[in-house]
């Protein structure tokens, strides 16, 4: 089980390195990033790198595990996912909680 603390954070990030830095709005569910390469202190150069849909996040971390899992990675991470899930179920039974897309 898990427990996430929701807050009112910036949606921003920035990383920094040797040569530059990436600078990354909208996190988590950023589509595109900035990055400012920095040859020297009198030179740069910027790029942004644009992929994916916010709408489509879910899609794609669903297919990261499943490549993830196609490739022999699962240290256990199935495992946990699949008692998480039961134990979730159970609670929602004992609660009589149902989703619209149940089935009996």
């Amino acid at each position: 089980m898990a427990l996430s603390m929701r807050a009112k954070q910036p949606k921003r990030g920035v990383v920094s390195g040797t040569k530059g830095y990436v600078e990354i709005s909208n996190y988590p569910r950023a589509m595109q990033a900035e990055v400012t390469y920095t040859a020297s202190a009198h030179e740069e150069r910027k790029e942004t790198i644009t992929a994916g849909e916010s709408d489509k996040a879910l899609d794609y971390e669903v297919a990261d595990m499943q490549r993830y899992l196609d490739q022999g990675h699962d240290d256990g991470e199935l495992q946990t996912s699949q008692d998480v899930m039961h134990i979730l179920t159970a609670v929602r039974d004992q609660w009589g909680m149902r989703f619209p897309d149940d089935q009996d």
